[in-house]
């Protein structure tokens, strides 16, 4: 499929929804105006570029792809691994780092993984309150890190800063063994 063949189906897709539930497309529609007239200071909250929104939704999300490139549970990944190894090539360049593992679809499934890795249960994490900024994985209640870890949260400054000497005085007091 060339070039012109892939925005000819993202195209079509775009016209198909539009046409066929107006509702929705019109609520995405006001929510890509929101995100584009809002400065949101959460990174996965912003809004992406228009190449990083058109990958993804490309057609690979038609496909389950469990396992890693050319160690599939399924086949038919043959150009899945290649764009895995390839964001895996350009993760270790970017690094300078031996190994790389670009799977994770969100930052929650990443911080996870690395607190997991690092930490046991129990373990006390420092992390930026909801209500400041921070994510639910940095330890609220709702969240898994807020229950598996005794969450300790900071937060900002009266100027709406991230206030450096709780961070510190908190670090000092609870010891934690990960800071977000």
């Amino acid at each position: 499929m060339n070039e012109t063949a892939l925005g000819a189906l993202a195209l079509r897709g775009v016209e198909m929804l539009a046409q066929e539930d107006p509702d929705l497309y019109r609520l995405l529609e006001a929510e890509y105006d929101r995100q584009n007239n809002t400065l949101v200071m959460v990174a996965s909250s912003s809004i992406v570029d228009p190449s990083v929104l058109a990958c993804s939704g490309a057609v690979p999300v038609n496909l389950t792809a469990e396992g890693y490139p050319a160690k599939r549970y399924h086949s038919g990944c043959e150009f899945v691994d290649g764009i895995e190894q390839l964001a895996i090539d350009r993760a270790k360049a970017a690094f300078q780092a031996q190994y790389a593992n670009v799977q994770p679809h969100s930052a929650s499934a990443a911080n996870y993984i690395v607190m997991t890795s690092l930490l046991k249960p129990g373990d006390t994490i420092l992390g930026m309150q909801l209500e400041c900024g921070g994510h639910l994985t940095h330890g609220s209640k709702a969240s898994l890190s807020g229950q598996y870890f005794n969450a300790i949260g900071y937060g900002l400054d009266e100027t709406g800063v991230l206030d450096y000497d709780q961070v510190a005085c908190l670090a000092h007091v609870h010891r934690p063994r990960l800071i977000i």
